[in-house]
């Protein structure tokens, strides 16, 4: 006798099994990638290859307390959403899509660090491209 499985539940292993398999690349490791080939932008349009509308960058340093007053999060809010503290090795992305948080992400000093024109601002998606001075550190640049 041949047992018989309904379409519903044959999705929806199919579904678990494929999330499972997509693994998310991390921005941080994306610029890195990028930086390696000698690239003289990062388009992050291109590296953050997902729903988000504006972008913050915060260097190291900065407290969460900072960081919820510039994107005008609440307390709660930015606890929920798991915004810390950024330590002196990393910069941190934040990136929204609407009023939320879509995601964070840090990237490490040793593969680059962001200009102070960069820093504490929204930058827009459309205008997220970054320029890339080599001086004895890598530094992205905004315009």
């Amino acid at each position: 006798m041949r047992a018989r499985v309904s379409h519903p539940v044959v999705l929806l292993v199919f579904c678990l099994v494929f999330a499972g398999c997509h693994k998310k690349t991390a921005v941080s490791g994306s610029i890195g990638k990028l930086l390696q080939t000698g690239a003289s932008q990062v388009d992050m349009r291109r590296v953050a290859n997902f729903a988000w509308d504006d972008m913050f960058v915060f260097g190291p340093y900065t407290s969460k307390d900072q960081i919820c007053r510039t994107l005008k999060h609440s307390g709660s809010q930015c606890s929920y959403e798991g915004i810390r503290d950024v330590n002196e090795l990393e910069s941190l992305m934040v990136f929204l899509h609407g009023a939320s948080e879509t995601r964070i992400e840090s990237l490490s000093r040793s593969v680059a660090d962001f200009d102070d024109s960069c820093l504490k601002k929204n930058l827009k998606r459309d205008a997220a491209v970054l320029s890339v001075e080599r001086r004895p550190r890598v530094l992205l640049v905004c315009h």
